[in-house]
């Protein structure tokens, strides 16, 4: 990345402690709107925590969105967003966290756009979604892809964004040999990554955006 004289925390791709430490900062400098911490619903293959970020403004309607949907209204919607889900793609948590920075700093600041958004929609976001691989590829490996099972055949690895239970798994785009950076996994969702996500979407129903 390149560097800025003012760019601060963002002149430089960041670990995964160091985003935790980031988001955890911005937590208490807005904790009237930011929620962040350990989910307490998943771990990774290697028993880490996968932490959750929720932000959720008062809303200018009794809290509910005024936006217009076919459905129930079931409060607000929901935009959920994940970064690193390919362990190497660094660029991706750098720019989640980028964002979270500058809508909270605008919230904060009073900006009428800004506020407007957050009136009406709650965001909800996982820094990193495949952290065993982000720290693998900060560490040992810096083209890592895959989250960091070990397969049968002494392979590490399932590509977490080709394991999700969709009714084209295993087929188009990904791969059944463990050693691929595109292998699909054994079975659907069967990495405690993926379930953690595609539970989150479960959950939010009729509410995700």
């Amino acid at each position: 990345m390149k560097q800025h004289k003012d760019a601060g925390f963002f002149s430089t791709f960041r670990t995964n402690d160091e985003l935790l430490k980031f988001y955890t900062d911005l937590a208490k400098a807005h904790s009237d709107v930011l929620t962040f911490g350990p989910s307490g619903e998943g771990k990774t293959i290697e028993g880490r925590d996968i932490y959750l970020g929720k932000i959720s403004a008062p809303g200018g309607n009794n809290g509910k969105s005024r936006i217009n949907r076919a459905r129930k209204d079931v409060g607000k919607p929901v935009y959920l967003v994940g970064g690193a889900i390919h362990a190497r793609e660094w660029l991706s948590p750098m720019t989640l966290a980028l964002n979270v920075n500058k809508l909270l700093e605008q919230y904060k600041a009073g900006d009428k756009l800004v506020k407007e958004i957050l009136n009406e929609i709650d965001i909800h976001f996982i820094p990193v979604v495949n952290p065993d691989g982000y720290i693998y590829s900060h560490t040992t490996s810096r083209l890592w892809r895959k989250n960091r099972r070990h397969n049968k055949d002494g392979s590490f690895g399932v590509d977490l964004n080709r394991n999700f239970a969709t009714a084209d798994w295993g087929t188009v785009g990904t791969s059944h040999s463990p050693t691929s950076d595109a292998f699909c996994g054994l079975a659907p969702s069967s990495e405690p990554e993926t379930t953690f996500y595609s539970a989150q979407i479960t959950s939010l129903g009729d509410r995700l955006f």
